[in-house]
């Protein structure tokens, strides 16, 4: 029996062998010629990444009619409760002029029909992030076409994944080349894209905060009517139990939500359109004429500065008030996209920012207008989540150039991995690190009070993409650190912002198995003949055996499968304490010693994401003085 097995398993290996020869001869696995290239960067695993699959046309329109349904009970509910709140906002002490109901239903009309259906629905949702948009999608859009990130992480190869797309800009387009050049070669700039990102997500989180309010007490105060007995404060307690109740099941997710809305909302527009249709043919059918944007004119010289007020009360038929602030920075954004991605004709450039950017600006002065009478309160929800934002914003970045100034080379590694004083312990242990380009400087710490390494070590990076997901066959890069002999490896595994943290186990699994199918490409590329004769591939025995090569890799890959076999894998972080230098300002000490601290110490640790058995995990202390 033992017999029989072993022909088995020695004819599956051959079968594997014969796979992974034609892989390679016919092209299949993309090898770099270049030893330089491969020692230095990760572009074996890079270049073989895979493009997305599209969905097939019947799941796409699945898909288009599930969303579809969806966005009623979410994206067009918003929308759709406007009528509630926009006319008693705009006419404060009632109509002065008949004609003025006509100028602010063409405001409403040429508001939605510019911002809402020209802007957003035409040129925001071709800016998308591989479908996703918003303030983050653009921002990640142009760091990708441009390296605009405050955080010196990037690396060749992530623009090969899947989803990351980066087009070189068109030379013969000089403006895009000086825009480009011009945003990457300037902190200022790229800082003030990054405040712009974090102030426009803010007032989202602002205006998330007090529409749902303004929504429920205009709904339930609308019941007063009916019921002349509710008063004020009964109004206030009944908004105050529906809100509770809406966000408690909030935490299920948008998509619960939106299914169980979306009816709702269909049968309250199905109502007020009725409604509408209704009296407008037994009442006024002339209200048709505020199609004519003449009334819009006439109903500014008529009333002057309380029209120009009253816009603060219209942008309400699009959203929040806060959302003023972020019609403006997406409109920035969608200039530099423009000019820099789509690289659009000038003059379509010009027309965009003298029609849509400046109503936008309008509409932003007459809010800012009202700040004293409750404006400033969805502004000062944002600057509170912008300036936590910030503050681990600049922490981070603090943290990050510390241990990339500090790193340990390569060189260095391989010295200290090479002492014959350092004892190599039979195992398999994960050197946690945020560093990218390089070991952080918590290994020599750890070298230097145990004097002991694992025979076979990964340093495992973890790292945020600007994109919104990495599929699972691009989320780990590996590279050996030379020679082989050592057996150390680093990893990067990189996630989109949308990706969710993978738990231990699943992930133990999929870092496992990728190495071992990593060690056998890396050695089978390693041995290949520098000839494009595919023919000699086979016959010259001296220079490349195949077998020779398969034995060279399944014994490095029983190497792998012998640590894992003495015990667990053993995970090592650095518990890492940052603090301002000496001579800092009173500003940086309370920032960095104070703030981050506290959010850091706030969030959960990677051990506690990534649910590490505790008693497989050694924690490594250090200051940084930044």
């Amino acid at each position: 029996m033992e017999e029989e097995r072993s022909r088995e398993e020695h004819h599956v290996d051959q079968e594997i062998l014969e796979e992974q020869k034609d892989d390679i001869l016919k092209g299949k696995i993309m090898l770099s010629r270049k030893k330089s290239a491969i020692r230095d960067s990760f572009d074996l695993e890079a270049s073989k990444f895979t493009t997305n699959q599209g969905l097939s046309q019947v799941e796409d329109w699945k898909t288009i009619r599930k969303l579809a349904f969806q966005s009623i009970g979410v994206v067009y509910g918003d929308l759709g409760t406007s009528p509630l709140y926009v006319l008693p906002c705009i006419f404060p002490t009632g109509i002065k002029h008949n004609d003025d109901i006509l100028g602010v239903l063409s405001l409403i009309f040429y508001s939605l029909m510019l911002i809402t259906l020209i802007k957003y629905v035409f040129i925001v949702l071709a800016a998308n992030d591989n479908g996703d948009g918003g303030t983050f999608a653009l921002y990640s859009l142009l760091c990708r076409h441009a390296n605009a990130s405050l955080i010196p992480n990037q690396q060749a190869e992530d623009k090969e994944v899947s989803n990351y797309r980066l087009d070189v800009p068109n030379q013969r387009l000089k403006r895009a080349s000086f825009v480009k050049s011009m945003l990457e070669n300037s902190q200022t700039i790229k800082f003030f894209i990054l405040f712009m990102t974090m102030l426009g997500t803010s007032m989202v989180l602002g205006d998330g905060i007090l529409t749902p309010c303004i929504s429920v007490l205009s709904a339930v105060g609308g019941v007063k009517e009916a019921a002349s007995g509710l008063t004020n404060n009964m109004i206030m307690w009944i908004s105050v139990g529906i809100l509770i109740v809406l966000f408690q099941i909030q935490r299920f997710g948008t998509d619960k939500i939106s299914y169980s809305f979306a009816p709702i909302l269909t049968i309250w527009f199905f109502f007020i359109g009725s409604i509408g249709l209704f009296n407008f043919f037994k009442y006024d059918p002339s209200v048709i004429k505020a199609i004519n944007p003449i009334y819009i004119i006439q109903y500014f010289k008529r009333n002057k500065k309380d029209a120009w007020i009253s816009l603060g009360g219209v942008i309400l038929c699009l959203t929040g008030i806060a959302v003023a602030f972020v019609f403006t920075i997406t409109s920035t954004f969608l200039v530099l996209v423009m000019v820099m991605i789509w690289k659009t004709n000038m003059c379509l450039i010009v027309i965009y920012a003298l029609s849509i950017w400046l109503l936008e600006l309008l509409f932003l002065s007459s809010v800012l207008y009202k700040f004293m009478d409750g404006g400033y309160l969805p502004l000062l929800f944002a600057m509170g989540t912008m300036t936590i934002m910030y503050l681990w914003n600049y922490g981070y970045r603090k943290k990050y150039i510390y241990e990339l100034d500090n790193k340990v080379s390569l060189v260095k590694l391989v010295e200290i991995a090479s002492d014959t004083s350092i004892h190599r312990i039979p195992g398999l242990a994960l050197f946690y690190t945020e560093l990218v380009p390089g070991i952080s400087p918590i290994f020599t710490h750890y070298v230097a009070n145990i004097s002991s390494l694992h025979s076979v070590l990964i340093f495992i990076s973890i790292k945020s993409l600007p994109i919104c997901t990495v599929p699972l066959e691009d989320r780990f890069l590996f590279k050996r650190v030379e020679p082989h002999e050592l057996s150390i490896f680093r990893c990067i595994v990189r996630y989109g912002y949308k990706d969710a943290i993978i738990e231990w186990e699943p992930f133990k699994e999929m870092l496992t198995i990728q190495l071992k199918d990593f060690i056998r490409k890396d050695v089978f590329m390693s041995r290949l003949p520098h000839t494009t004769n595919m023919a000699s591939y086979e016959s010259d025995d001296n220079e490349f055996s195949w077998l020779r090569t398969q034995e060279i890799a399944e014994r490095e890959v029983e190497k792998v499968d012998e640590a894992l076999n003495v015990g667990d894998i053993v995970h090592l972080m650095g518990e890492d304490e940052v603090v301002a230098s000496k001579g800092s300002s009173f500003l940086k000490k309370l920032a960095i010693n104070y703030a981050y601290n506290w959010l850091r110490r706030s969030v959960r640790q990677v051990d506690e994401v990534f649910m590490i058995p505790r008693n497989r995990l050694l924690k490594v202390g250090i200051t940084y003085d930044v």
